[in-house]
């Protein structure tokens, strides 16, 4: 062609991908959408243009092609370009889309991203990362194309659209609609589809959603999307996740939903519910909150701040594709369920808490949330705002409860300028946790001087911080904690003023600790006024200390540096103040110093198999809490524990050393003294014993007795090496048992024997009742007496010997597992048969 007098040659070239037939059709978008508004792509061409086309070239070249080709239908630019020829509703749309971008297209795609369904492309763009995009913003009837892009992605040549159609008030977006051209193989294009959107705006019903394919590696299938569904009275607002790992039929997949209920809250005055939320998942894992992660966790956001965050960016957080760790990732075996709400109590205070249970191999219960009040609750100058984050959690595999309590940012009291600072901690350590039976509560943290272990939570001090203006501040601070040896707590408060040259600084504190087991206290307290102008400085300051037992103390005054020092009462306790032997008998160990005070530091319990109602009788057997005592125990299941208040370095039974893993050394820390720590041995020996012999204590016999040692943590503060002038590094200690757990042999019972049905069938005992007959009654009485007549008679010498007869037939037979019952099992029966009846006995009249 010659487009001027120069008769310059200009030439267009076409590239056609034939993708025939690739249409959207999905399953429940067809049902939604009305008939016709599907879409579907039927070519893609991509072009170049040596130079521009104005509309009357653009038509002779037109002509020029074969039928089937097409061009624009507008002018041409230089350079490149692509066209797509886009169907909806049965027609088709051709689009031209110059690969050239402007600012302010750019700007205007922003703006429709915006107002899209979802109103957030961030998962759509993590999806298609190497493609090159071009708005285009040209609409063809009902059908709109927002952009098209190039791009290569696993070994094929992308070519994707973003484009959305309009029909009955519903509007269908699709992200990444397009083909993918393998450059190996055949060639063959595929489908492909990043992800789709779905509006609907007719009063009163508002729907907008989207649902985004995912790349995750791993996995042949990740699919996410969300959807907000509005009406003026209540809003639902959902958010989901579905995965397929590659070579499992398992998927993995997650559903979280809030109900907002606007201004139709349910409940009275005093605690209105405003919003409800729920979700569940499986083969999932939720990553549960730290106390300082708590306002970012969006299952709490959600409640706590609804419409903050556009909802598919919520999902973007969940999942962790937002430059976060994911909160909610596949993981196997995992399932759990969510429920939480937003109530509003007494008007005053706002509450969003969530509740999560996760099952699986580690069963985890939490509860997560936040709670905030202002005052006055509507104006904006408000003298106070006060907020919490809360989080609750127990955890099987560590059998430990964790709760955690922390101000939140933005908290003030007075003045905007007064900002509230601290948290607050509980935790307790159950039996199967690496710290049984420690725990602790603390607010604000710990005093000073106390060396906190390292599995104890930290805390900040509860406390404020004020820049009152005119150079004024003040900040102070608090603290509590509670723990299995120690209470604690104190304050400190400073002010400061400066004027030019002038300075002036104000503070006091105070700091108390009380331990026990020993007991023992120490206070310590002061204050100091400073002023300084220039140069000058004048200082008034005074401190002091209280101890005990004995009580003494220390007192300093100090004036424009003279000091006056005063000591009262016994001298500081160190470790040269042990105690003796008799003295920590005494005192730390039960019973004291009573003879019969043994048997409280070694007691013996039964656990199992004692019979029903048995009182232990008067007898020769081993020593109990008030002398011999003898137990009524069955033929099966007899385990009996024996504690000691001694944690014991080794223990033996019968002579044998249980397997048990234990310290080699005990220390005593009351009695030890300065630079000295001394160790004992501590062990534990019991003995069983049957008709006067010791019975096998063996595990791997199969008729012997068994025996576990107990191992419990034990106070440091009486069993922990001292260290001078220090409380001790861990508040318990482990490697000592604390006791020992027998069990008898399980009873070994014959094998049954089947008898024959010539057998069953004898006639041994010939009776005939007349069937026309009812069976005669007897007569019978129950007067209060015959409780003591059965035991007369049972304790008779006649019932003796024929009770003696019948074992010694039993004993020759020689029943493998059967053992005859001692005569003084017939005197406990005796002694309380009512104990072993379940009703009173009758005794028949006789004429």
């Amino acid at each position: 062609m010659s487009p001027s007098k120069k008769n310059t040659r200009l030439w267009v070239l076409l590239a056609d991908l034939n993708v025939k037939n690739l249409s959207l059709s999905l399953p429940l978008i067809s049902a939604l959408a009305p008939t016709g508004s599907g879409m579907g792509l039927e070519s893609v061409e991509m072009g170049y243009a040596s130079a521009t086309l104005t509309m009357q070239q653009r038509s002779t070249l037109q002509a020029l092609l074969p039928s089937g080709t097409r061009l624009p239908d507008q002018a041409i630019q230089k350079g490149g370009f692509l066209q797509a020829d886009l169907t909806a509703g049965g027609k088709p749309h051709l689009f031209y889309v110059p690969l050239t971008t402007t600012k302010k297209k750019a700007k205007k795609q922003k703006a429709k991203n915006k107002a899209s369904p979802s109103g957030s492309p961030a998962l759509l763009d993590a999806n298609t990362s190497g493609v090159v995009w071009w708005e285009s913003g040209q609409s063809a009837g009902p059908v709109n194309l927002d952009r098209i892009g190039v791009g290569y992605g696993d070994g094929s040549v992308l070519l994707l659209a973003d484009a959305s159609v309009r029909a009955g008030g519903l509007l269908l977006e699709t992200r990444g609609l397009g083909v993918a051209v393998p450059l190996s193989g055949t060639h063959v294009p595929a489908f492909r589809l990043d992800g789709l959107g779905l509006g609907y705006d007719r009063a009163p019903l508002t729907i907008a959603g989207e649902f985004l394919k995912l790349e995750k590696a791993g996995y042949s299938l990740a699919v996410g999307g969300a959807a907000v569904v509005s009406t003026p009275v209540v809003s639902l607002t959902a958010m989901g996740y579905y995965a397929q790992r590659t070579g499992s039929a398992d998927p993995s997949l997650f559903v979280f939903g809030m109900l907002d209920l606007k201004e139709k809250a349910l409940g009275p005055p005093c605690f209105r519910v405003t919003r409800l939320a729920a979700g569940f998942g499986y083969h999932t894992l939720v990553r549960t909150p730290a106390i300082k992660e708590v306002a970012s966790f969006p299952f709490v956001r959600m409640l706590d701040e609804p419409g903050s965050q556009e909802t598919l960016g919520v999902l973007d957080d969940i999942l962790g594709r937002s430059g976060h760790p994911a909160w909610v990732e596949p993981h196997p075996g995992r399932m759990w369920l969510a429920a939480g709400l937003h109530a509003v109590v007494y008007e005053l205070v706002d509450v969003s808490a969530v509740a999560v249970v996760q099952f699986g191999d580690d069963l985890c219960l939490g509860l997560y949330g936040r709670a905030s009040a202002q005052f006055p609750r509507k104006p904006a100058s408000a003298w106070a705002s006060v907020g919490l984050d809360v989080s609750a959690e127990y955890r099987s595999s560590t059998d430990t409860l964790a709760v955690d309590v922390a101000v939140s940012d933005g908290s003030f009291i007075l003045d905007r300028n007064c900002r509230l600072t601290g948290s607050a901690a509980v935790r307790v350590w159950f039996g199967g946790s690496a710290h049984p039976g420690d725990f602790v509560i603390t607010v604000g943290g710990y005093h000073p001087r106390y060396q906190r272990p390292r599995h104890y939570p930290d805390a900040e001090r509860l406390g404020i911080d004020w820049n009152v203006g005119g150079g004024i501040t003040v900040s102070g601070g608090c603290y509590a904690a509670l723990t299995p040896h120690a209470f604690m707590a104190g304050f400190k408060a400073t002010a400061h003023g400066e004027w030019g040259p002038a300075n002036l600084d104000v503070s006091v504190y105070a700091d108390a600790l009380i331990q026990w087991d020993p007991l023992y206290f120490d206070l310590d307290f002061g204050g100091s006024v400073r002023g300084s102008v220039g140069p000058f400085s004048a200082e008034v300051h005074a401190d002091g200390q209280v101890w005990g037992p004995p009580v003494g103390g220390h007192a300093r005054v100090s004036i424009l540096g003279f000091g006056i020092d005063v000591d009262f009462g016994s001298d500081r306790r160190d470790s040269a103040n042990a105690l003796s032997a008799g003295e920590f008998r005494k005192r730390m160990l039960p019973g004291g110093e009573e003879s019969a005070g043994d048997s409280k530091v070694v007691q013996v319990a039964a656990l199992g198999g004692l019979l029903p109602g048995a009182r232990p009788a008067a007898g020769t057997g081993g020593k109990g809490g008030s002398g011999d005592e003898v137990w009524a125990v069955g033929s099966d299941g007899f385990t009996v524990a024996v504690t000691t208040a001694v944690p014991a370095t080794g223990v033996r039974v019968n002579g044998r050393d249980t397997d048990a893993k234990l310290t080699g050394d005990l220390h005593i820390r009351p009695m030890q003294r300065a630079k000295t720590a001394e160790s004992y041995s501590s062990g534990l020996d019991v003995t069983v014993l049957r008709d006067g012999k010791p019975v096998p204590v063996d595990p791997k016999l199969p008729h012997a007795w068994t025996a576990t040692a107990s191992r419990h943590a034990v106070p440091a503060a009486l069993w922990g090496r001292r260290e001078d002038g220090d409380l001790p590094a861990d508040t318990l200690i482990g490697g000592y048992a604390t006791g020992v757990t027998l069990a008898q042999p399980v009873s070994e019972h014959a094998d049954p024997k089947h008898l024959s049905d010539e057998v069953w069938n004898k006639e041994i005992f010939p009776v005939e009742v007349p069937k026309e007959l009812p069976p005669p009654a007897y007569p019978s009485t129950a007067g209060g007496d015959i409780l003591t007549r059965l035991g007369l008679d049972l304790r008779s010498a006649a019932t003796r010997a024929t009770r003696g007869g019948i074992l010694a037939e039993l004993k020759a037979l020689k029943i493998p597992g059967l053992a005859t019952p001692p005569d003084d099992a017939l005197d406990v029966f005796s002694a309380q048969p009512d104990d072993y009846l379940d009703a009173v006995p009758r005794v028949p009249a006789t004429n």
